[in-house]
């Protein structure tokens, strides 16, 4: 009974050895996980912190680059900006440069044809002229047709016979005169032409040119042939003041 009684007991320490030492080895694996994962934690932690910075100092250097790209294109747009309001503004100044300069030349042209000049030559009808007759009779320019074209001056200018309206009405072509006979109607220098071939006619030179000196304007009007072999050629009007 004794023995019996021993052997429990031996039993019972044994196990609680086994148990005690069971227990020990699982603290000490649990230690040593712990450990290990405080150690790995750890790691990772320094691991993202030095890996922090970088990702940091390359963003930051990124931003700077971006910043940098940026304000060289600003200052090439600010360049280019200058450099085309720089050529729009040397055109624009050259433009009303010459825009001087045309109203210039046209006041001095309009001063000089604002100016009374004389001319001397001979009294002719643009048919004449037309025809190539230059310096035409008296009894030739004195006709209805020649008066129904218009009377002018002719004269040699440069080597060349040139021609010139007078102002004033041309003639019609009227039965206005005796027995129904066409008459000189025109006015104003028109008619004193007329009156000057008229003389020299009657006065017996009807087969000389009738020499003329004129001064006027040339202000710039033309008259073209309205009589019934017109032509539709253009020519300078002279604004009359003395015909002799």
């Amino acid at each position: 009974m004794k023995i019996k009684k021993k052997f429990i007991i031996g039993i019972v320490i044994a196990i609680c050895a086994v148990a005690g030492v069971t227990i020990w080895a699982v603290g000490a694996a649990t230690s040593k996980t712990s450990a290990e994962n405080g150690t790995e934690v750890s790691n990772k932690k320094d691991k993202m912190d030095h890996n922090m910075p970088s990702q940091s100092s390359h963003k930051e250097n990124s931003q700077q680059k971006n910043n940098s790209q940026d304000e060289n294109k600003s200052s090439a747009e600010s360049k280019s900006q200058s450099k085309i309001q720089g050529k729009s503004s040397a055109t624009q100044e050259a433009a009303s440069q010459l825009r001087k300069d045309a109203e210039n030349a046209s006041n001095g042209a309009n001063e000089e044809n604002s100016k009374a000049q004389t001319f001397t030559g001979y009294i002719t009808s643009e048919d004449d002229f037309a025809a190539g007759l230059k310096e035409d009779t008296a009894d030739m320019v004195h006709m209805r047709l020649m008066a129904l074209s218009g009377l002018g001056i002719t004269f040699q200018q440069d080597g060349k016979w040139v021609f010139y309206y007078f102002d004033g009405t041309f003639s019609t072509d009227n039965k206005k005169g005796a027995d129904g006979k066409w008459s000189f109607d025109g006015t104003g220098s028109q008619l004193k032409a007329w009156q000057l071939v008229e003389q020299s006619v009657k006065s017996g030179k009807g087969k000389s040119p009738v020499q003329v000196t004129v001064t006027g304007i040339l202000d710039g009007s033309t008259k073209t042939n309205p009589g019934p072999d017109a032509d539709g050629r253009e020519f300078p009007s002279i604004k009359v003041e003395s015909m002799k």
